[in-house]
């Protein structure tokens, strides 16, 4: 009976109380990163059936896709490193679809929770940026890496096919003598 109780997540960091229900996306990113990995696989699953959900929804309605909440949680999944599920490309996908004039978020002007939300965002942005940049750099090293390995290895047969017919020289050499 324990062990469910620890599988069960924690309480989900409260939302504003305004008519936007604005999502503190920095609340929920520290709440993120207290899970364990079984919470955070909870609420992985959570938010896919909340997606899920939502995309059906959308689909009945024949209305158009919009970012919401759920997609922005699943980005800041996404962009938590501990995430089994850490996707840093698909985290910026999700950011550059973001559309935070769009009704469920409020406008920075309204109020100061907006403003961070924005900043939080911007923030995001920028390290997602900034990591997406080293990742690119850290493929291009490998790829160089490997062919620079694949030159040596080639060089090395080269060498050890010169090697055997300098052997086989000497050996008919030596029969000769």
């Amino acid at each position: 009976m324990l062990s469910a109780c620890q599988l069960t997540p924690k309480a989900e960091p409260k939302v504003a109380k305004n008519t936007h229900k604005t999502l503190h996306y920095s609340h929920y990113y520290l709440w993120l990163k207290t899970l364990s990995p079984q919470e955070l696989v909870a609420e992985i699953d959570s938010q896919k059936k909340a997606l899920s959900l939502q995309s059906d929804t959308i689909t009945e309605q024949g209305t158009s896709h919009k970012f919401t909440q759920h997609h922005a949680k699943m980005m800041l999944i996404y962009s938590l490193p501990s995430s089994p599920i850490y996707q840093p490309y698909a985290a910026k996908t999700l950011l550059n679809n973001a559309n935070f004039s769009d009704d469920d978020y409020s406008s920075p002007s309204d109020n100061s929770d907006s403003l961070h939300n924005l900043a939080f965002m911007l923030l995001l942005k920028d390290q997602l940026n900034a990591q997406l940049k080293l990742l690119t750099a850290q493929a291009a090293l490998k790829t160089k890496a490997k062919q620079e390995y694949a030159r040596k290895d080639a060089a090395i047969e080269q060498l050890e096919k010169q090697l055997h017919q300098l052997k086989k020289i000497e050996e008919n050499l030596t029969k000769h003598q």
